[in-house]
């Protein structure tokens, strides 16, 4: 069973599951038209500041404020 966090709680090589954007409309919106989005399956590269996260094969850097308003389903929570 997933484990809900924040992004920023994830460690480099997690995977997991956006369950939501930001509770912020204007975040989300930020975040949907960069393409980070409800259902979308995310790979931490880098954690810390800023995070880098592997989506649909393109990386994309967060800064550390960001990725706390950012839920995750956590599949995966440390590098196997």
């Amino acid at each position: 069973m997933p484990t809900t966090m924040t992004l920023n709680e994830l460690p480099r090589g997690a995977t997991g599951t956006i369950t939501c954007p930001a509770d912020c409309p204007r975040d989300a919106a930020l975040l949907r038209a960069i393409g980070l989005r409800e259902g979308l399956s995310i790979r931490v590269s880098q954690a810390g500041a800023p995070c880098i996260v592997d989506i649909e094969g393109c990386k994309l850097g967060l800064d550390h404020a960001m990725c706390a308003r950012v839920q995750v389903a956590a599949t995966v929570t440390a590098p196997s």
